[in-house]
């Protein structure tokens, strides 16, 4: 699997900087990063994700959103059967606020039937993050990233005035091009759920 020192490198050498000369490794990643910004701009996300670690307590009618979920797309809670969650909670019976300093799911007393020892099932999303030397690079963004990079590196190095100058300038303009054909084509995991509510501060 790719790491993110392995694809800085990779998008050094694309740009002819084989050996990190004109860009550090440290640089170079940094391009990697800006790159998952664009992509974290557009709307990616990471594929849904299922939390079950929430418990209704009696009278009480706030709990505190998972950090991993940007986007929620569905709450369930538990049924009959325990660890079953075939009850799916109406969007019009919560919503999403803060409560001091933390984001929390508000059910609406008046249209909410609580039911205590019952575990709640949140399914949503979480945004992109940043890339250290060592983690893995997902594999469905690794090519956006290589693509989009590769083109902030080389406008950058273009303005060394170099001998490769000119040639990488045409080279931003070709992973530029290249970087918005795969985006436009991500895998539909990786887009935001139709419906799904935004966390705030998320």
């Amino acid at each position: 699997m790719t790491t993110g020192t392995n694809l800085a490198l990779r998008v050094s050498f694309l740009v002819h900087d084989s050996a990190q000369a004109e860009c550090i490794a440290a640089d170079a990643l940094k391009f990697v990063n800006d790159a998952l910004h664009d992509l974290d701009a557009a709307g990616c996300v990471l594929p849904l994700e299922e939390d079950e670690t929430l418990s209704l307590s009696v009278a009480t009618y706030s709990y505190t959103i998972p950090t991993v979920f940007a986007y929620v797309s569905e709450v369930r809670i538990e049924g009959a059967t325990t660890g079953v969650y075939d009850v799916l909670v109406p969007k019009w019976q919560y919503r999403f606020g803060y409560d001091g300093a933390a984001a929390k799911i508000f059910f609406d007393p008046n249209w909410f039937t609580l039911t205590a020892t019952k575990k709640i099932k949140i399914i949503g999303q979480q945004r992109l993050t940043e890339l250290t030397g060592a983690v893995t690079v997902t594999v469905a963004i690794e090519s956006f990233l290589r693509e989009r990079a590769s083109a902030y590196l080389a406008m950058h190095l273009a303005q060394g005035g170099s001998e490769l100058s000119e040639a990488r300038r045409r080279l931003h303009e070709v992973a530029w091009a290249r970087s918005e054909v795969i985006l436009s084509h991500m895998p539909e995991e990786y887009r935001i759920v139709p419906g799904s509510k935004p966390v705030p501060g998320r």
